[in-house]
């Protein structure tokens, strides 16, 4: 069964998922959030902070920022990501994402391809 998952902490969703079997364990998550042309620190922190969580519940996590932070190329780290998207089972799409073209492709990919998705209403916040 496949969905749209609302949450306001990322704890009680995982929770949810895995007691409604929605999500197996062995399950590739994709992390989909605003990563700024100039990578910051804080942007670096918030996709390990939910890299960090969701890998100790036992999923498998595609942090893009990663590739980004070791590709010189953004636009060929951009390509290598989509190619990851692919291979996933789900996308966890955090609360601050800005719509932009590269993120919206993700997202149509994302339903074209019939992934689990995954949106965190309000785990993060520009505060």
């Amino acid at each position: 069964m496949r969905g749209v998952y609302w949450s306001c902490r990322i704890d009680i969703l995982v929770f949810i998922m895995i007691q409604t079997k929605f999500l197996e364990t062995n399950y590739s998550i994709y992390l989909l959030g605003e990563i700024p042309n100039r990578l910051t620190i804080s942007c670096r922190k918030k996709f390990k902070h939910i890299e960090r969580f969701l890998r100790e519940k036992g999923y498998v996590v595609v942090n893009p920022v990663e590739e980004i932070m070791f590709n010189e190329d953004r636009k060929e780290a951009e390509k290598e990501n989509l190619k990851k998207l692919v291979a996933c089972n789900a996308v966890y799409i955090l609360s601050d994402i800005a719509l932009s073209k590269y993120n919206l492709a993700e997202i149509e990919l994302a339903i074209g391809l019939n992934l689990l998705i995954i949106h965190d209403v309000c785990l993060f916040t520009n505060k």
